[in-house]
């Protein structure tokens, strides 16, 4: 049952409507990684691809784009804050009561506390 409900999001048509999305990400995500071209400064790639893929999902779940591979260091800080979120993501399933606490707390409390929280915020206001 869960899979046909969502067989619909993955069909042949659905993926050919979806083309111009990716095309247009992938044109964005290789001019960023021209920039990067000649540079001394080194590249973590998982950023870059990691904005593509959320840009892509994004738009395609939500009807509009997070906009990361355009944001300078590809929101950087939002992807660290959710590696370090998936680390806790045990101790939260044990104790259910964090996120309730996180989203208790005011906007300003929990972007002082972490760099990306910020961002993770915004995340959470779009897919509700």
């Amino acid at each position: 049952m869960r899979r046909g409900a969502m067989n619909r999001y993955f069909s042949k048509e659905s993926v050919r409507r979806l083309e111009p999305v990716l095309q247009s990400n992938f044109v964005k995500l290789l001019q960023k990684l021209a920039e990067y071209k000649g540079s001394t400064s080194p590249l973590n790639v998982n950023l870059p691809f990691s904005a593509f893929t959320s840009d892509v999902i994004t738009e395609y779940s939500f009807g509009q784009s997070h906009r990361w591979l355009e944001k300078p260091g590809f929101n950087e800080k939002f992807v660290e804050m959710m590696a370090s979120v998936h680390e806790m993501a045990a101790v939260a399933k044990q104790f259910g009561f964090i996120m309730a606490l996180m989203d208790m707390l005011p906007d300003s409390v929990a972007e002082r506390m972490d760099q990306g929280m910020s961002s993770f915020i915004q995340f959470r206001r779009v897919s509700r």
